[in-house]
């Protein structure tokens, strides 16, 4: 998996459109549950960077 992230990562293309900046365009990604909290402590080990990142625990508390 980390090798995908990292292939995926090495071929960004230039943004097509120019009439975007980067401070209008904002990307949250969410994880929920265990595999979500899982992919979302992978993605911040990996360095991803230009998303808010957001784990969401899905345990019942007592």
């Amino acid at each position: 998996m980390d090798s995908l992230i990292k292939s995926v990562l090495g071929e960004r293309e230039p943004a097509q459109d120019s009439s975007f900046g980067s401070d209008q365009i904002k990307i949250v990604t969410v994880g929920i549950g265990g595999a979500g909290n899982n992919t979302i402590n992978r993605l911040i080990r990996s360095g991803v960077k230009g998303t808010e990142l957001l784990a969401v625990n899905t345990d019942r508390q007592h």
